[in-house]
């Protein structure tokens, strides 16, 4: 197999591989993921995404991603960013765009120095209607919250002393209680609400775990605040320090803005078969 160009991007501390698919097809993308976002013995991401243009509608992307461990998902907000800001850099479209996940779109516009402001508007929220409860093993503590799907899905569990949490514990107790099934297709994010806008958010995704920033959790957790009638406007805090902000705007609409920025370009080569 030929080597395969990536560029590294990052979003507030989330990382990711970008392809440029234009003139080559991906036999075997998930397993490309796999190998690639491997920490420490492949070039290290939280996903890998796969961008075109559209051949037939103009400023329409076409973006495909995988989560670390190989596995597809139906969207990823910080990853959408960073498709936005790839496909502006290798001229695919101009700074303003829709990105087409399939089955989910969202407009993207870039600004500010070097276009790294990239803003991403995604329909609604949707919420289901029962709230969840996980309660860690020998009782020591419970979390009520409810399921928010932002682009995709996330269990939504509000917290005090959000770093003393064991999110990996609660992530762990979530997917194994309940419909097993429907439960590991979600992301487990904890939100502490500190006032004057700003919510700190802590996130462990499907197919990777804890990282340092999630953008559809970011909108989630905004989404989440602004239906308890805390405002509409939020600085979300993850935990790399890079915060995100959203906004909900009066027709349900989350506009989700930050940083996105291309770290280094490279070659893969894939061990032979």
């Amino acid at each position: 197999m030929k080597p395969v160009r990536f560029w590294k991007y990052c979003a507030a501390g989330n990382d990711f591989l970008l392809l440029d698919v234009r003139d080559r097809q991906i036999a075997d993308p998930s397993g490309l993921a796999r190998a690639m976002c491997r920490r420490h013995f492949g070039v290290g991401a939280d996903g890998m995404l796969e961008v075109a243009p559209d051949p037939v509608e103009s400023e329409l992307i076409r973006v495909d991603y995988f989560n670390a461990d190989g596995s597809p998902a139906s969207f990823c907000g910080n990853g959408a960013r960073c498709a936005a800001h790839f496909a502006w850099w290798r001229k695919m479209s101009s700074h303003e765009m829709t990105l087409d996940f399939g089955t989910y779109r969202v407009q993207a516009s870039l600004e500010g120095e070097g276009m790294r402001l990239v803003r991403t508007t995604l329909p609604p929220a949707e919420w289901e209607s029962d709230r969840v409860r996980v309660t860690l093993e020998e009782g020591r503590e419970s979390f009520e919250g409810e399921i928010v799907r932002a682009g995709v899905g996330h269990a939504v569990f509000p917290v005090h002393a959000i770093d003393s949490v064991d999110l990996e514990a609660v992530a762990r107790a979530f997917r194994r209680t309940g419909e097993s099934e429907a439960r590991a297709a979600l992301n487990v994010t904890l939100v502490e609400v500190e006032g004057n806008g700003a919510l700190r958010v802590r996130t462990h995704e499907r197919g990777c775990g804890e990282t340092l920033a999630c953008g559809s959790a970011a909108a989630a957790a905004g989404a989440w605040a602004a239906r308890r009638k805390d405002g509409n406007d939020w600085n979300i805090l993850p935990p790399g320090g890079i915060p995100l902000e959203v906004r909900m705007e009066e027709d349900g609409t989350l506009r989700l803005s930050g940083d996105a920025r291309l770290i280094f370009d490279g070659q893969w080569f894939p061990e032979d078969p």
